[in-house]
């Protein structure tokens, strides 16, 4: 299993492939890139840590993985030139990724957010699902509760219909 960074690898050579056109775009208001940063706002401190403490309390770092293919693998396989470019599913599994971040506290308003996503592909729900599952999934502990995974996916299934026979 590659992970996110090897995955973005991937990405940006499929997008060089593409002559660097992409469906899906990562907007978030308010976070529009600016090297003279933003007027009101303070610099932030140094956080006063070294790599040297970080070996010294053994701090582990969660390496983000990609996500398992185990229900778009088919759909990649069935020879039609419909399935979602590499860069495109790498943006569409970071912005799944960061809604989940952002509403993880209230299980209904991230399964409402993550099928609000502004993409209209065929593969958006295996894409979804997929994602859901690996983060479930990962060891040694996800990032969540595997409860909290499971509630989101119960919820997909109420507000999506469709999901239904991906989940099960």
């Amino acid at each position: 299993i590659t992970d996110r960074l090897e995955g973005l690898l991937l990405a940006v050579q499929s997008l060089q492939k593409a002559d660097w056109n992409s469906q899906a775009i990562l907007h978030v208001p308010g976070f529009e890139p600016s090297l003279d940063g933003r007027p009101g706002i303070p610099d932030l401190p140094s956080l006063g840590l070294s790599s040297e403490d970080i070996r010294r309390h053994k701090v582990r770092m969660h390496i983000p993985l990609m996500s398992s293919r185990f229900l778009s693998r088919q759909l990649d396989k069935d020879g039609a030139d419909d399935h979602m470019m590499d860069h495109d599913r790498w943006i569409l599994e970071d912005y799944i990724l960061l809604i989940i971040d952002m509403f993880g506290r209230d299980v209904e308003e991230c399964a409402r957010q993550i099928l609000k996503i502004p993409v209209l592909h065929p593969d958006f729900e295996a894409i979804a699902v997929e994602t859901v599952f690996s983060q479930m999934l990962r060891l040694p502990s996800p990032p969540a509760l595997p409860l909290f995974y499971s509630r989101l996916l119960e919820a997909f299934m109420e507000k999506q219909t469709s999901t239904k026979a991906l989940i099960d």
